[in-house]
């Protein structure tokens, strides 16, 4: 289960609310979660399949009226969306799918049904939940959104669950890196849209001002190759 979906549900059971969440998985899903977790598909089938086995949950579980809302992505809105009639939903916004996935090189009637995804799930929603004041400003200027539903909700951890309690010196010396040197690190998925090369070149000036610094990337996806 990812790290983001799950410390929304955490969150939420922390309120005293009942929350159930759906996710893909490939294997049994066990009850060691504060909250029941539903397995539609498995991420290996392909994406109509899992639509659809999205769609036949949802249509059997919105039937009772048993949720007071629904949190969803645009990735998903087709399944989701023409249920929804009657039950608040939030969206959250992480960045213009569509655009996103023409950077990876999707083909233009793929992108052009991504848009038009994004358009009924955003104008649909009860409230958007964007991670910056920046990705709030483009959803109502490319989407046309009401800036009345857009709420900021910058990302977090939790500090206390991601404290070693180890100094920073003895952390690099577990992890084998140099303990007199600045290091910049970026972890996230290797792909075009985030960025990776302008990182990459930044770093030649960066470099050129602090001869000492490391920078460190980490990830997996499909610049892996290029980068090793």
């Amino acid at each position: 289960m990812e790290r983001y979906q799950h410390g929304i549900c955490v969150a939420h059971v922390a309120t005293g609310q009942n929350v159930t969440a759906w996710v893909q998985s490939r294997d049994p899903v066990g009850n060691d979660l504060p909250y029941p977790v539903i397995a539609y598909a498995s991420p290996d089938s392909p994406r109509r399949r899992k639509l659809r086995q999205l769609q036949s949950l949802a249509a059997e579980r919105f039937r009772n009226r048993d949720f007071t809302f629904v949190s969803h992505h645009a990735s998903v809105s087709s399944s989701l969306v023409p249920l929804l009639h009657r039950i608040p939903h939030v969206v959250h916004f992480h960045g213009p799918w569509a655009d996103e996935a023409a950077i990876e090189g999707a083909p233009r009637w793929k992108t052009f049904l991504q848009r038009r995804a994004e358009r009924k799930a955003y104008h649909s929603a009860d409230r958007i939940i964007t991670l910056s004041t920046a990705f709030a400003q483009l959803i109502v200027e490319r989407y046309g959104v009401s800036l009345d539903v857009v709420r900021v909700v910058p990302g977090a951890i939790d500090a206390a669950a991601a404290d070693p309690g180890i100094s920073r010196t003895e952390a690099r010396q577990r992890l084998g890196w140099p303990t007199d040197r600045p290091i910049l690190i970026s972890i996230r998925r290797l792909v075009k849209r985030v960025g990776i090369d302008v990182l990459i070149e930044a770093t030649r000036q960066l470099v050129a001002r602090h001869p000492d610094l490391l920078v460190l990337i980490g990830g997996t996806g499909p610049l892996q190759g290029e980068l090793a």
